[in-house]
């Protein structure tokens, strides 16, 4: 199926893009993080796709700044697969 619209809304510190395909709506979000990679993630046809450590401090700063229950259950989550270790 072909995306057949685009809507965009700016957010507190991102940009929100809702793709319509088909009957389904795709919500992506591309948010400023003003801080440095831990890790170094996958480039993914040019795009540079955060490491799971990465995703995870991101998600703690955005629980700090807002925090929403669906986040939680994120962090959560990660931590379930992926014990990281300290050092």
């Amino acid at each position: 199926m072909k995306i057949s619209k685009i809507d965009y809304q700016q957010s507190f510190n991102g940009n929100l893009f809702f793709l319509y395909v088909g009957k389904d709506v795709i919500k992506t979000e591309f948010t400023y993080c003003p801080f440095s990679r831990i890790e170094n993630g996958k480039i993914i046809n040019g795009i540079r796709i955060d490491s799971l450590l990465d995703i995870a401090v991101n998600k703690v700063f955005t629980i700090y700044q807002k925090p929403r229950s669906r986040d939680f259950i994120d962090l959560y989550l990660i931590y379930q697969e992926n014990r990281f270790e300290n050092g």
